[in-house]
């Protein structure tokens, strides 16, 4: 089953987009097998950064400010006693990283999709990586 999580980072300066993000994947010696592209979406018009293996694909989608589909209050109130896990400053963050995974059944890509995340945690200090189907961090 494809499954999302969602990244959210501080980013105060707004560096966070998808050129930094190909240049960051490149760089890994552990996504060198992949495919490395952006595809234009139409509904909703955003560029994404894709990842593709062997017909598996991870996909990311940066979301800045205003365009975030989060809503961090309410999920920091979501998270009742566990928001302790949250930085201090946590409501101060303004950029969303969706990253998509595709199916996997045969649980072909399950280290792929836990380097994405130490991708993700290591190159975004601080970063917060929510799990919406289990409702907790990451």
């Amino acid at each position: 089953m494809p499954f999302n999580l969602f990244a959210i980072a501080k980013d105060p300066a707004g560096d966070i987009d998808n050129a930094s993000l190909m240049r960051d994947l490149r760089k890994d010696a552990r996504f060198q097998q992949f495919r490395l592209f952006t595809e234009d979406l139409h509904l909703p018009k955003t560029t994404i950064v894709v990842m593709e293996k062997d017909g598996w694909r991870v996909s990311f989608d940066i979301r800045p400010g205003e365009h975030m589909t989060l809503h961090l209050p309410g999920l920091k109130k979501a998270m009742g006693k566990n928001a302790a896990k949250l930085p201090a400053d946590f409501l101060d963050y303004k950029t969303e990283i969706a990253f998509g995974f595709d199916d996997d059944p045969d649980q072909l890509f399950t280290d792929d999709v836990i380097e994405v995340g130490e991708f993700v945690r290591g190159n975004y200090p601080g970063v917060v990586i929510y799990d919406q189907y289990n409702k907790g961090l990451w």
